[in-house]
């Protein structure tokens, strides 16, 4: 019969995480000095109302319309631009709010297996690590309505006020029902923890 794997191998997962995250942040740098020079794509829009320019397109019986959305082609000629860039992009593989997110993850599992043991396997601190990944989850959602802000505010500085972000929907009740799961299976960790020390206390 395979046995789970042991405490030793459970506490060594934030560690394996942070170099897994380490390695990410170290590629996002990477790819930012690696940028200058080249040209990148920013989806903006035109912050200037006044200045919109819309311009129709018949196909048949239907019709095109463009206006203030669009893509920006941009020649990055120093680091500063660059790292202005890679902050005005959320959809890069390696962007920079995804991984303040993994680190405060991170921190959560840290919390988790900090104090475990084998005789303790349910413990108070693998709930409160439990109810910290759940929060996190949430919190992610928060991270994503400052980043729109920051991206905005990336984009400016970068184009001198001419272009900011495109707005952007973010699915908070998706969230909201993933927070809830994860406390809802913390309260059967509680159980079994209560359980754990009847048990104990029967013997």
């Amino acid at each position: 019969m395979r046995r789970g794997p042991s405490l030793k191998q459970i506490k060594r997962i934030p560690y394996i995480f942070l170099s897994i995250v380490m390695i990410i942040l170290a590629l996002a740098v990477f790819n930012c000095f690696n940028s200058v020079g080249t040209t990148k794509i920013i989806n903006v829009n035109i912050k200037n109302f006044k200045t919109k320019t819309y311009k129709r397109i018949d196909v048949g019986e239907n019709s095109f319309q463009t206006g203030s959305e669009g893509r920006l082609f941009w020649k990055v000629r120093n680091l500063k631009e660059a790292f202005l860039i890679s902050a005005s992009d959320k959809d890069e593989v390696t962007n920079f709010y995804d991984l303040t997110y993994l680190f405060i993850l991170n921190i959560a599992l840290f919390i988790m297996v900090y104090r475990m043991d084998e005789n303790s396997v349910f413990s108070n601190q693998v709930v409160i690590g439990m109810k910290a990944i759940a929060y996190s989850v949430l919190i992610y959602s928060f991270i994503n309505v400052v980043s729109y802000k920051i991206i905005g505010y990336s984009i400016e500085c970068l184009t001198e006020g001419q272009f900011t972000s495109q707005f952007r929907h973010f699915n908070i009740p998706k969230y909201l029902v993933i927070t809830y799961l994860i406390l809802f299976l913390t309260s059967f960790i509680s159980k079994g923890k209560s359980l754990q020390k009847e048990q104990e206390l029967t013997i």
